[in-house]
């Protein structure tokens, strides 16, 4: 009899065991299909593509070849550093207003990895973990009020670089309502490159994959209905920051930085004007 009671328990074990692995891995894995986003990449149609090229290089003589393409924006990236160089893109009157029948895009929780172009150089979700620094925007989400597939996208590893919480909560989220609030109340179409610098040697990284932490951000707004242009840039390090014009810049000293020439496809007449000289803060 006690044969056969120990021979109904192991029968009754090794499946509720079984069950219990395969529950752990379901739960271990989970988390990985969400924050890592294997199955969230928004592919573009080639149309798509060919839009994004059209509007947003307009000004720009790289080849589309050295961007990744997105719906809202591109994205030129420092895979060595595993961060993005800078982004491109548009903010108009009609992104801010949310049309008659439709209602707000939700602001999602995860970030997620685009495995259609980005996934060798891509950050990962651990590479942030425990170490001290936001993972700051730089197309943010705001920008894209009504479009739920627009906010998505800007939530993509690709899109994303290690801000301190004192810059990316305070002035440079108060940067970027203050971009919005003119689009809006010009009515006019905004350009915006957004970047960061990074140390040739001696940079500070993070995570085991050695995450670059950027020196300095900043953002660069070009209006092409008046012919005017801000730049401004903030170090990442800094924890009193001032009244947000004693951090514009000249575009000049930007490209100076960052080995590029922004706006390139301007007649030189005016990109030199533009790129040499600093407006009134439209920000304050």
């Amino acid at each position: 009899m006690e044969g056969y009671l120990d021979q109904m328990k192991q029968s009754i074990q090794i499946p509720f065991t079984l069950f219990r692995l395969i529950l752990a891995c379901t739960i271990w894995i989970a988390p990985l299909s969400i924050e890592g986003g294997d199955q969230e990449t928004f592919p573009l149609t080639s149309d798509e593509r060919g839009e994004s090229i059209s509007t947003i290089l307009h000004y720009e003589s790289d080849s589309p070849s050295d961007f990744w393409v997105y719906r809202g924006f591109v994205v030129k990236y420092l895979c060595d550093k595993k961060v993005p160089k800078f982004t491109i893109h548009k903010i108009s009157p009609n992104q801010l207003s949310i049309p008659e029948g439709l209602l707000s895009a939700k602001r999602r929780s995860t970030f997620f990895v685009d495995d259609h172009q980005a996934r060798e150089c891509s950050s990962l979700p651990f590479d942030y973990k425990g170490s001290g620094y936001d993972r700051g925007h730089l197309v943010p989400a705001g920008d894209f009020v009504w479009d739920q597939l627009l906010k998505d996208e800007t939530f993509v590893y690709s899109n994303i670089f290690p801000q301190t919480a004192n810059l990316n909560r305070g002035i440079w989220k108060h940067l970027e309502e203050c971009i919005r609030e003119y689009s809006a109340s010009h009515k006019t179409e905004l350009i915006i490159i957004t970047g960061g610098t990074y140390e040739e040697t001696g940079s500070i990284t993070i995570g085991k994959r050695g995450l670059a932490v950027p020196s300095n951000t900043y953002k660069i707004i070009y209006s092409p209905s008046d012919q005017t242009i801000w730049c401004y840039l903030f170090p990442n390090d800094f924890d009193n920051f001032k009244s947000i014009v004693d951090y514009q810049e000249s575009v000049d000293m930007i490209e100076s930085l960052v080995s590029e020439d922004f706006f390139d496809l301007l007649p030189d007449s005016i990109e030199v004007i533009l790129e040499s000289n600093l407006l009134e803060s439209f920000c304050r």
